[in-house]
C-alpha cells in the first residue's frame, strides 16, 4: 500500500509541477546535466545547402550573444545531416567571453567534446580562447594529430596516439582536471598527459569556433556540433554522450506522465528540470521556491581541500590576508555579501571553501606555536645566562 500511495503522490506532484526546459532536444539526453554550459549544433540552422550562417545558439541555454565572424555556411551531407562549413582566414562563430566557459587551468576542470563533420578535416584549430602569447585554452588538428594547449604553451602538447585516428564524422572529447587532461575519440580514452601539460595562464580574449585570435591557424572543414561543461567528464560520461549522438534515444513527450518511471519503490524522472514553487528552474536539474526538510544531505566533491598541505599551495602571510581584508572586505577566495546576495551558494563548494580556511588557519597555528616554542627557548636561555651572571657576581 505505501509504494502505491507514493505512485500516486509523485504523480500529483508531477501535475502541479511547471517543467522548464532550457536545453532544447538538440543536446543529448545524456548531456543534460548542470555541468553543461554551452552546447552549439548546427543542427539548430534552417536554411539551404551553402546558404550563409547568420545566428547561432546555444542550445544548453548558458550562452549568448554568439555570433559569425566572416562567411560561415551551412552544409548538407546527401544524409541530411548538418553541418558548419568554415571558409578559413578570419570565418568562425565568436562565443565572446561568457563567465561560464572562463575555466582556470590548473583551478577548474572542464571539458570540451565536438563532432567533426564529413570529409577527413585538415589542419586548423577547432576551439581557442587565446592572447598574443599563448592559449588559456585550445584544441587543433596538426599532422595528423590533435594538438592541445591548455593554461598556456606547455612543451607536453601533442597526443601522439591520436595520429591516425582523425577521420570524417568522429566525436573528439577533452577531459581537463586540475593536473591532468585526457583525450577521447568516440567514447574512448586514447592518450593522457600529466602535469607537463597543464599551464596556468589565462587571458582576456574572446572564445571562437574554428579560428585562434593568438596566430592564424584557421580551420576550413566542418563541425557538426560543440559542448563544453564546467567538469572533468568521466569515461562512462562522454561514452555515454557519444552513444546517444550517434544512436539518439527516443524523446518523450512533454507534459504526459511518461515522462515518469517507477522501479521497485522508486520513481524517477527521465529528463530535463524540475521547477516548483517556480515557474523557472534555469540551468538546474531541481529548483525550490520555498524551504527543504531532510534529515540529511550528500553532497559530492571532487576537489577536497587536502591540497592545502601540499608544498605547491600558496599559504598567503598575515599581512597580505590583513590587506586583503581591509581592500575587499571579506576573507580571499570567499564570496562577498553581496555576490552571496545575488547568486546564493552551492553547498559543497561553500563546505570547500570553509575547510580550506580551517585547514590554512591549522598552518598558522603550527606556526605561530613553532614561534612560540622558539621564543621561550630564546627566553629560557637567556634567563640561564642571566642566572649565570648573577652568581659569579
Amino acid at each position: 500500500m505505501k509504494k502505491n500511495y507514493t505512485f500516486w503522490i509523485m504523480l500529483l506532484l508531477f501535475t502541479i509541477v511547471k517543467f522548464s526546459f532550457a536545453q532544447t532536444n538538440l543536446v543529448p539526453v545524456s548531456a543534460r546535466i548542470p555541468e553543461l554550459k554551452l552546447w552549439v549544433d548546427a543542427e539548430e540552422q534552417t536554411g539551404a545547402d551553402g546558404s550563409s550562417v547568420t545566428t547561432v545558439n546555444d542550445q544548453a541555454g548558458v550562452v549568448s550573444g554568439i555570433s559569425v565572424q566572416g562567411l560561415v555556411t551551412l552544409n548538407i551531407t546527401p544524409d541530411g545531416k548538418k553541418e558548419f562549413s568554415f571558409a578559413g582566414l578570419d570565418n568562425y562563430i565568436n562565443l565572446g567571453q561568457p563567465a561560464a566557459l572562463d575555466f582556470t587551468p590548473g583551478t577548474d576542470e572542464f571539458t570540451i567534446m565536438g563532432l567533426i563533420g564529413s570529409d577527413i578535416p585538415g589542419d586548423g584549430t577547432l576551439i581557442s580562447r587565446g592572447g598574443t602569447s599563448g592559449v588559456q585554452y585550445h584544441i587543433e588538428i596538426s599532422n595528423n594529430k590533435f594538438w592541445v594547449r591548455v593554461g598556456g604553451n606547455p612543451s607536453s602538447n601533442r597526443f601522439d596516439l591520436s595520429n591516425g585516428l582523425i577521420d570524417q564524422n568522429i566525436n573528439f572529447a577533452l577531459a581537463v582536471s586540475q593536473n591532468e587532461s585526457k583525450l577521447y575519440i568516440n567514447g574512448q580514452l586514447i592518450e593522457t598527459k600529466g602535469t607537463e601539460g597543464i599551464g596556468t595562464a589565462t587571458y582576456d580574449e574572446d572564445i571562437l569556433i574554428g579560428e585562434t585570435t593568438t596566430w592564424d591557424w584557421e580551420y576550413s572543414d566542418h563541425i557538426r556540433s560543440v559542448g563544453m561543461f564546467s567538469k572533468a567528464l568521466s569515461s562512462s560520461e562522454i561514452q555515454a554522450i557519444y552513444s546517444d549522438i550517434i544512436n539518439p534515444p527516443a524523446e518523450p513527450e512533454t507534459g504526459t506522465a511518461g515522462l515518469w518511471n517507477q522501479n521497485g519503490s522508486n520513481i524517477h524522472f527521465n529528463m530535463g528540470n524540475v521547477a516548483i514553487g517556480t515557474t523557472d528552474a534555469g540551468n538546474d536539474m531541481l529548483a525550490v521556491n520555498g524551504n527543504i526538510r531532510a534529515k540529511e544531505v550528500k553532497v559530492e566533491s571532487a576537489n577536497w581541500p587536502d591540497y592545502v598541505f601540499t608544498e605547491k599551495h600558496k599559504l598567503l602571510t598575515i599581512e597580505e590576508i590583513q590587506k586583503y581584508i581591509q581592500e575587499k572586505g571579506h576573507l580571499p577566495n570567499i564570496p562577498s555579501a553581496n555576490e552571496v546576495r545575488a547568486n546564493g551558494i552551492k553547498l559543497g563548494e561553500m563546505d570547500r571553501l570553509l575547510l580550506e580556511k580551517i585547514e590554512e588557519l591549522t598552518l598558522y597555528i603550527i606556526k605561530q606555536e613553532k614561534k612560540q616554542i622558539e621564543l621561550e627557548n630564546k627566553l629560557e636561555l637567556l634567563k640561564s645566562k642571566l642566572d649565570k651572571k648573577s652568581i659569579e657576581h
